[in-house]
């Protein structure tokens, strides 16, 4: 089983919106065949670690981190091509969550006369699908924060001179994160202030949506986010904006998503946004830029856009709690410590 969850690792960020699968097949102690999913759309983790098996699967043991899936998707289904194959075991790390298998790959192989284990390295193969195991069992994206800051609580010098607090490596880890994602979403101060394209490193060969909260909307039309447009997908989230100024950016390939409040103001608390299902900047000046990592589900699973907005509008929600719950104290005591010290001198 770990060298199934080692196979499954190789693919992170590549196989979304599906899970990281590996599989080793074991006769009489002899590993006969293996593999991983590698994108999504390509051939299953089973399937193709039965294919170089071959009739040495008969009999066999199959290792795999998720329950072989049931259902016909873009490819066939998995558990039906182990029963054909003649295995007689197999153990699988994980029930499947996602609601078209749920235990259903099981029961096939049950009915095929297979013994079935599940649960061997839960954990570990927990931790490695826990951005598609979030989707599936709570519906909802799964998001990771990313906020650095220094020990007073703040981001940047008053004159901005600070253009990051972390250093290199820190950044390029957080250009990996990004990796296992299916976005990133900034506020506008990063955009006007960086001019970031908020792309992964290393590049990844599926769709990477990139997210301005921007409720003015002042992006500019040559910024590197809307060049890169057509290429990698952008949407800006915009309260309030010129006509023209989104014309112009949808015809760069930006999809622009607008909803303004009474008279054209931006919503002032964060329930009213969330009432609207659309996600509106709510962050200070300073706070924009902050980034969020986003996770969201498949399609095929029932996943829509306003899913997403309302998951961007809570992950607003969070950042603010967090940031009066715990960074402003942390801020004041610092600066009462600071006083004090001075006060000593």
């Amino acid at each position: 089983m770990r060298r199934a969850l080692s196979l499954a690792a190789r693919s992170l960020g590549e196989t979304n919106p599906n899970p990281v699968v590996g599989c080793v097949i074991v006769r009489s102690g002899k590993v006969v065949g293996e593999a991983y999913h590698r994108r999504a759309g390509g051939p299953h983790a089973e399937a193709v670690a039965l294919a170089r098996a071959g009739s040495l699967a008969r009999g066999a043991t199959l290792y795999v981190n998720l329950e072989p899936c049931a259902h016909h998707g873009r490819t066939p289904p998995c558990a039906p091509a182990v029963a054909r194959a003649g295995i007689r075991r197999v153990v699988a790390a994980l029930r499947d969550p996602d609601p078209r298998v749920d235990g259903r790959g099981i029961a096939l192989l049950h009915r095929a006369g297979i013994e079935v284990t599940v649960g061997v390295l839960q954990a570990e193969a927990t931790g490695l699908n826990e951005r598609f195991l979030l989707a599936a069992r709570a519906r909802r994206p799964y998001v990771t924060l990313k906020a650095a800051l220094t020990l007073d609580g703040r981001l940047a010098t008053a004159r901005r001179e600070s253009k990051w607090i972390t250093s290199p490596s820190q950044r390029r880890d957080a250009r990996r994160l990004r990796r296992l994602h299916d976005g990133v979403a900034v506020g506008i101060g990063t955009v006007l202030a960086d001019d970031p394209t908020l792309l992964p490193t290393p590049r990844v060969r599926r769709p990477f949506l990139r997210v301005v909260f921007d409720s003015r909307l002042r992006i500019p039309a040559g910024s590197r986010l809307v060049r890169s447009a057509r290429r990698w997908p952008v949407w800006v989230l915009a309260a309030r904006g010129n006509a023209s100024k989104r014309t112009r950016l949808e015809r760069l390939g930006v999809t622009v998503i607008q909803h303004a409040d009474r008279g054209g103001r931006r919503p002032s608390r964060m329930r009213r946004a969330a009432a609207y299902q659309v996600a509106f900047p709510v962050f200070s000046s300073s706070d924009e830029r902050r980034s969020l990592e986003i996770r969201h589900n498949d399609d095929a699973m029932g996943f829509r856009e306003e899913v997403l907005r309302n998951a961007l509008v809570r992950c607003v929600h969070d950042l603010a709690e967090h940031n009066r719950r715990i960074v402003q104290p942390l801020r004041r005591l610092v600066l009462r410590r600071q006083q004090r010290r001075e006060r000593h001198d």
